[in-house]
């Protein structure tokens, strides 16, 4: 027998009191906008629907099976808007929009653009280098054992260095939080 489409599918009530407050709930976070209210109670319930198969009787009550889903349906949507990717919060802004530059008068945003943005945006930029000799001397100051784990790890895995060493992979995670330190101290932090 096949299902009933989701807007004839009658929920409980306790479901459906859950996801009006979750969707209240979320129109009041920053992102959210009050009037997006409606359609938050409708990707929720879609969402509880969804995972209705899921449900097994034996393992929790049916109340507790839908504040788990709608809860985190709800975590789930509020990492989504906060995402880089979906602009962390910001407003976007036209670069078509006039801006002001001093003396000048107001050019577009466009015009000041350089091929070097265009890559920061595109993530095509790549981070200086750092001298091959300076890499040298911050493995030669590390310990011996450091050393080691350091170079084979230039060409393996930690658990494919483990196995070639001979030790447990906690042993190698912990030369690897060593060899990273040492080189914080040593100026080589990750860009």
């Amino acid at each position: 027998m096949d299902s009933p489409p989701a807007r004839s599918a009658d929920l409980p009530a306790y479901a459906k009191r859950l996801i009006r407050y979750k969707a209240r709930q979320l129109t009041s976070q920053r992102g959210f906008l009050p009037q997006e209210e409606e359609d938050l109670r409708s990707e929720l319930t879609v969402h509880l629907l969804a995972e209705l198969h899921r449900y097994d009787e034996t393992r929790a009550s049916a109340n507790t099976f839908f504040n788990r889903v709608i809860e985190t349906a709800a975590g789930m949507i509020a990492r989504q808007r906060r995402r880089l990717k979906r602009g962390g919060g910001r407003q976007p802004v036209s670069l078509d929009r006039a801006a002001s530059t001093g003396d000048e008068g107001p050019v577009s945003l466009t015009s000041q653009l350089t091929p070097l943005d265009a890559g920061r945006r595109l993530g095509l930029v790549p981070a200086a280098p750092i001298p091959t000799a300076t890499v040298q001397t911050a493995i030669a100051s590390l310990s011996p054992e450091d050393q080691v784990v350091c170079r084979a790890l230039m060409t393996g895995t930690p658990s494919s260095v483990a196995r070639e060493l001979g030790v447990s992979r906690r042993r190698i995670r912990n030369a690897i939080e060593r060899v990273r330190r040492h080189f914080e101290a040593a100026g080589l932090e990750d860009s």
